[in-house]
Order: C-alpha cells, then structure tokens, then sequence
C-alpha cells in the first residue's frame, strides 16, 4: 500500500528530463589549459535535443580512447550537465565481487561475521540497504543459510546470476525478491567475449529480465558491465530504454512493486569525476545519458566502480551528485585487481559533503571487523585508511614531537574514539626522541597508568636523561645494523625498560601485622644492604589472616643476599628490574612500573 502512494518515478523523470535536456557550456574549458587533452568524437557527444537511438551493430572500440599499446586518454567535451538530487543508499558487493579478490577466502562462518558487521554499520534506517551473494555451490548455500539465520533486517539479501535461464530457479528456489543479471555491455565484452552481436546481445538481456518478472522476481538488477568503454548511444542507450518500458510496464501492473535497477558498473576502475570529460568514462554523463536519455529514474540506480587507478571513491561521489541514489561498493574496498570502491570511504565522503549526518554509523565495527581479519590470516593493506595501525602512524620524529604536544596536530579528527585507531609513532633511526617518548606514553595509557605519569617529557630533567641515553643507543645500534625497519614493540621495551631501571626490585608477601615491615627493613640494614625504598602495593585477607605485599628497592648486587636475609620473613612473588618485575599477586599476575611514586598494574597472563 505505501509503494503506491510513491509518485510515479518514470513521470517524475520525464518532467526532469525536458528541464535539463540542454547541457550548458563549460566557461573554463580544460584545453585551454591541458595541450594534449583529447577532443571527444561526435560519436561520444551529448545529442542536443531528444531523439532516436538505434544499435549501432559495427564495432566500436574507440581505440582513439582506448590505445592498447599506450596509455588511455581521456576524450573532454567542454560540456556541463546539472546536479540532480537524489536520495543516497548504500549496497554491499563485500560477499560477491568482494571476497572473490582476497588472497585467502573466509570461511562460511567468517563470512556471515561480515555481513554481521555490515549490518551494524548500516544502522537502524538501513544505509547499507542490501547485500548480494553468489548461489552456485555448496559454500554459496550455507553462507546464505547464516546469513538468513541471523534474521537482520539490513542489509538485505540478494544474489547474482549469469545471463542465463538455466539459472533463475536458483533465487527463485531461496525465496529471493531480487538477483542481479550479468549484462556485458562493451563493444569488448560483446564481440570479443560473448562473440555476439549488439542486437543479439540485447535481445538476450531483454527475454532474461522478462523471465526474471514471469518467475516472480520484484526487482531485477541488470549490471551494465564495462560500461565506461561501451558504445553508449550505439547500444546503452537504445537498451535501456527497452529496460526503462518494461520497467515501467511492471510498475504500474504491480501498484508499485516491481521495476528493474540499472547498475553502471565502471568494471576497470577507469571513470573520471571531471565534470568536462566526455562519454564514456566521464561519469557526470554517463548518469546524465542514463537518466535523460535511457530513461531510467534516479532512485532506479546504483554505481559500481573499481579502484584500478584510486578514483573509485570521487566517481562514486560524481555518480551520485549527478542522479545516482545507489553506491555499491564493499567493505575495505575488498575485490578484484586494485579492489572495489572501499564502503567505509564512501559513508565518510558522505558524512564530510553534508550528504548524510555525522553519527550515522559508528565506524569503530570497522576497526573491529579489520582485527578480526588479521586474526583470521586474511591479508589487507598494512597502510588501509582509517582502520590499520599504520592509518595513523608516523615514522618522522617531527611529527613525533607535535603528536605529543597535541594529537590534532597530526589527526584530521579524534581517530581514537571516532574509528577505534589511536595516533602513534613507529620507533627507528627516524623518530627521535619524541618518538621514544610518544610510544612510552601509549604503553601507560594502555597499563592504565595515572594522568601525571603521562605529563611526562622534556622538562623533567630526570626522564631526559634516560630518554637521550635511550635514543643514542638506539642510533648506534642502526648504525651498527644497518637495519631499514621500525622496531616491534618488544624491542623497543628491551631498549627503554633498562634505562628506567635504577635497582633491582623484590616483592614480598608479608605477614601484615605491626612491626612486621620495620623488622624487615632492620635486618635489611643490619647486614649492610641500601633500601633504595619501600613501597606498600596492596593489603588483603586471605584464609582468614591479613597480608601486605611490600616492593623494596635494592642496589642490583645486593638481590641474591637481600633474598637469603629475608628467607623466612615472607614469601618471595617476583623480582626484576623495574618495568619488567612481574610478581603473582592477588587477582592476577602484577607489573610494576619504574617511575616514582611506584604504581601497580595489572597485567594478565603473564608467565
């Protein structure tokens, strides 16, 4: 009932289009400023009034364009075609085109943990309005019985078949509303692939899309495959608008309920968003063409685009400025070759144009879902944007130093609590001192270790002393090695820890009862041994009977001796140099920090 209320989007398009059927010029044209730009053929110009378009059966590989034996070139047309809003959705290819493109397949559980994830982001309007998944083997069907089994409401779940009949009881047999259909629409794809010929190609897609109806199906998707190399007013748009009549025929016949979705699917990643370049790769005009002449309704479209040449996510935005509602695109940009158009990017270009509001998602299930692919081996980019480690790090000990004054110096926004990945500086040759600091702060910040520790730096002439001495041995030891790689964490601990290690540290569980400490302390002195300090760590009950654990301070040469004087005082939990004096303490293993005051911290399973 509600989707017949909808105004009919075909007349709503139709009074859209005679508006906007008479693109303006450009006033700054790029050749005046690009000698070798490319001038588009009349063949790829925008007509400039409504008319007839035929199928063009000679080939047309626009090898002007498309040069195999050197790079393309870009064809402009000096030409401006209007914005036209839309609403904005997102649709997912993560478990289709997606995981395809991984170098290590998830399995069928991990999978249905992705569109877990993709749910979460997708919020309750459902941004992420829809997934799609293969459905041809055994693997395809256990995901999508997951998947079903979680019972989300988003994204929603559809699939994608071959050109094929033998293959619409596939979605027809799980129930499914909607599959998308295979529909190459190249000169390439057509003549070189298929070894068809553009009418018979045509008619192909036309009797599957009328199957899909006839069997039940509420929306069928075509997929324009290639479509930045086709032949556009010599195929794409005589095609569609076959599409756009049967697509409207459906909708009114069914109130609303069923029309066909047009997916531009930029295969080769090489669309422009540069609003003057020419069909077919500039991507304002080829939504333009699609909509005035192909007679498709914006609501009706969806962008797939490729990351081939790292102008994915800018087409995607072109795409939906100029009449484009749908962005399929995947999570981590995961898929084929370079990789689709990455999810999490597209959502922030949103988020930073005004399209969609700040708190619309909550990027941090990213950051989660990136852990749980390490976790599972699946390899991505170590420097993935937003989400590695690496996304906000840093080599340099300049930026070191303004990360430690203040973490916007170097954050675009707080990258912490907005996507889950704090700011930090990678130790090596190149960081500094500020880098020794910077990654001394994140480890008390991830121990738990009070505020004031954390204000220290360089005005304590104490800490600069030790962070100094600590960084010439790190210069000697990448002179000495030659070594060109940051150091793990580990290894920047063995460097730091014993430069903040004045003595050695015993930790003792003590009867707690008067007198006990200072008669301790009285033997300690008795046999001539310095207590640098003692420090109460923790009293307890345990069994009944009250306990102290107690931290002294010993010259290093005196640990053996301070160990057989105190023999049958206490019970020995741990000894070591300051930071890495871990001690069995109630509640778990315990670690001891070397800055004064001493602080407890606790450290779980730790040997």
């Amino acid at each position: 009932m509600h989707l017949q209320q909808k105004p009919n989007p075909f007349d709503a398009r139709r009074t859209l289009a005679a508006a906007l059927n008479a693109p303006s010029k450009a006033v700054f044209r790029l050749r005046d400023a690009f000698p070798y730009s490319l001038k588009a053929q009349d063949a790829e110009r925008l007509p400039d009034s409504e008319r007839e378009f035929r199928v063009n059966e000679s080939p047309h590989l626009m090898e002007y364009v498309f040069p195999w034996e050197t790079i393309m070139k870009i064809p402009y047309d000096y030409v401006l075609v209007p914005s036209i809003p839309t609403e904005f959705r997102i649709t997912s290819t993560s478990l289709r085109d997606g995981y395809q493109g991984l170098m290590k397949f998830p399995t069928v559980e991990q999978m249905a943990q992705i569109h877990e994830t993709e749910s979460r982001l997708s919020g309750p309007d459902g941004l992420i309005e829809k997934t799609e998944v293969f459905l041809y083997s055994q693997f395809d069907r256990k995901v999508i019985e997951l998947m079903l089994a979680q019972g989300l409401e988003f994204p929603r779940i559809t699939s994608w078949i071959r050109a094929k009949r033998e293959d619409l009881p596939l979605p027809i047999s799980l129930g499914m509303e909607e599959t998308g259909i295979l529909t190459s629409c190249s000169d390439f794809h057509i003549y070189k692939k298929l070894k068809m010929g553009k009418t018979q190609a045509m008619n192909s897609y036309i009797d599957m899309i009328n199957a899909g109806f006839d069997a039940g199906l509420k929306r069928v998707r075509i997929h324009l495959e290639d479509v930045t190399r086709a032949d556009i007013f010599g195929f794409v748009v005589p095609f569609l608008r076959k599409v756009a009549e049967i697509s409207e025929n459906a909708y009114k016949e069914s109130g609303g309920g069923r029309h066909v979705i047009v997916r531009l699917c930029d295969t080769m990643g090489i669309g422009t968003a540069n609003e003057q370049a020419a069909l077919p790769v500039g991507v304002p005009k080829l939504v333009y063409t699609s909509i005035v002449h192909g007679g498709i309704p914006p609501e009706h479209l969806e962008w797939h685009g490729h990351q081939d040449l790292s102008r994915g996510v800018e087409a995607a935005m072109a795409a939906y400025r100029h009449g484009c509602s749908r962005i399929n695109c995947s999570i981590f940009g995961i898929g084929e070759r370079v990789g689709n158009i990455p999810m999490e990017l597209v959502i922030l270009n949103a988020i930073e144009n005004g399209i969609l509001p700040p708190d619309i998602v909550d990027f941090r299930h990213g950051r989660d879902l990136y852990l749980k692919f390490l976790e599972w081996g699946i390899p991505l980019p170590f420097n993935l944007p937003l989400f590695s480690d690496k996304s906000t790090a840093t080599n340099a000990g300049i930026h070191a130093d303004g990360v430690n004054k203040d973490r916007d110096i170097y954050s675009m926004c707080d990258t912490e609590n907005i996507f889950g990945v704090s700011p930090m500086v990678l130790v090596s040759n190149l960081s500094g001192e500020a880098g020794l600091i910077n990654w001394m702060h994140r480890y008390l910040r991830h121990m738990g270790e009070p505020d004031s520790v954390l204000r220290a730096d360089k005005s304590n002439p104490h800490f600069r002393e030790r962070i100094k001495a600590a960084n010439t041995e790190l210069k000697s030891y990448y002179a000495a090695s030659n070594r060109n790689t940051p150091l793990q964490d580990n290894e920047v601990a063995a460097l730091l820890f014993p430069h903040f290690s004045r003595r050695h540290l015993l930790v003792f569980k003590l009867n707690d009862e008067p007198g006990a400490l200072q008669s301790v302390a009285a033997k300690l002195a008795d046999n001539q041994i310095n207590i640098g300090g003692v420090h109460t760590i923790s009293r307890f009950e345990e069994g009944g009977k009250k306990y102290v654990y107690e931290m002294m301070q010993v010259d290093k040469g005196e640990a053996g001796r301070a160990r057989e004087v105190l023999h049958g005082d206490g019970i020995l939990m741990g000894e070591g140099e300051g930071w890495n004096t871990v001690f069995k303490g109630k509640g778990g293993d315990r670690f001891i920090s070397p800055f004064d005051p001493f602080f407890e911290l606790a450290i779980p399973n730790v040997a």
